[in-house]
């Protein structure tokens, strides 16, 4: 990912929500400094970002700390009471990294960021360490007016897999088709006629609108199998499972989880970010009623479609700030029952069911590989 300079033909300019292109162009940030000859670009020449699709016309000027200059910004999301131990950077942010010592430290967070941002939803994420964007540092320099600034990566995994998104898309719309029909023939024989009638009617809906797409991709992510986006969650403590364990899967898909330990370089962290409510799903909200429980119900589940296109790092312009997580935090949830947020496939009708196509012969090349994601706690 870079800063690019892309020609006046660039089909990007001609169809710019085709490739996920910010709609403002040349949004600066009003911590930055004069123009000058930081970065020089010839006239009629646009350049973009395709970390955030953030689009810029340089028309003869010159770039400089478009997304603010960070010892010049204040803190974005500004907790009383609690230590700074960090600061990341993203575009027109500089984002405070928190120690957490509680979960209450990050519960107060979401309800303050919340109750500001009543026309988003706030949703988190846990991971066992913070991954960086690599851009040169002259890069950062002219974004940041800071060679040094830490830009947090949220890449999806098909970025980091190397998978054609469009080949996903129909992949897992397939898939979930099939799935879809698997859970029809099952549910039959649990539900009532009443029961069975509403959860017809719910997979009905989903097979015939735009909700497919989100609930495929969204059932994919969750079961390990890579999509155009990131899975989310709404509960503290499922965040908290993730930043502290570590996952380790082999070639058949058999899952081992072990508690973190800081000095093998691990530095667990939670994210909060402000979402646009049209880019998050929420799996209890898509799936049909009365379909069995599984992971992404244990899971608090909600899917991300954030992460395609021109803004490949797109989730993290959401981000408002985030937690470390201190030995005393991770103390306190070492107690945790691993299977309940991983059910068995006896236990979870869909990890059963992709768990068969894994090992289906007629699946090969590309559709092999994707499938080959999918794994469960041994």
């Amino acid at each position: 990912m870079s800063f690019k300079i892309i020609p006046d033909d660039s089909p990007i300019l001609r169809n710019p929500a085709f490739y996920n292109v910010y709609p403002i162009h040349n949004e600066t940030s009003c911590n930055n400094f004069a123009i000058n000859d930081l970065l020089t670009v010839s006239s009629n020449v646009r350049c973009i970002d395709d970390s955030y699709g953030r689009l810029f016309d340089a028309s003869g000027n010159y770039l400089r700390f478009v997304y603010g200059v960070s010892k010049e910004m204040p803190l974005y999301q500004e907790i009383q009471g609690l230590d700074i131990v960090d600061t990341l950077r993203v575009p027109y942010r500089k984002i405070p990294v928190y120690a957490a010592n509680s979960k209450q430290d990050i519960k107060q967070a979401i309800v303050d960021i919340s109750r500001k941002n009543p026309s988003y939803k706030v949703l988190i994420r846990g991971q066992t360490k913070t991954y960086y964007i690599d851009r040169p540092a002259q890069e950062k320099q002219i974004l940041f007016g800071d060679s040094d600034a830490k830009e947090p990566s949220f890449l999806p995994s098909h970025l980091r897999q190397s998978f054609d998104p469009k080949f996903l898309q129909c992949m897992w719309q397939n898939q979930g088709d099939i799935l879809l029909n698997d859970l029809r023939h099952d549910c039959k024989h649990l539900l009532s006629v009443e029961q069975f009638r509403e959860f017809s009617q719910d997979a009905m809906r989903i097979s015939r609108t735009t909700y497919h797409m989100p609930f495929s991709l969204g059932i994919a992510q969750h079961y390990g199998m890579p999509s155009v986006g990131l899975d989310l969650t709404d509960s503290v403590s499922v965040a908290s499972w993730f930043a502290t364990k570590s996952i380790r899967t082999s070639n058949e898909g058999l899952a081992s989880i072990s508690d973190i330990e800081f000095e093998n370089g691990f530095e667990p962290i939670i994210f909060i970010f402000r979402c646009p409510r049209d880019a998050v799903f929420d799996y209890q909200l898509l799936k049909p009623r009365h379909s069995p429980e599984g992971r992404p119900d244990r899971q608090n589940a909600w899917f991300g479609h954030v992460g395609w296109g021109e803004a490949k790092n797109q989730l993290g312009s959401y981000l408002c700030c985030a937690f470390r997580l201190t030995k005393k935090y991770i103390e306190s949830n070492l107690n945790v029952n691993n299977e309940y947020y991983f059910p068995s496939r006896d236990q979870d009708p869909i990890l059963d069911y992709f768990f068969k196509m894994r090992g289906m012969e007629k699946y090969e090349g590309e559709a092999k590989r994707a499938l080959s994601g999918v794994y469960f706690i041994a």
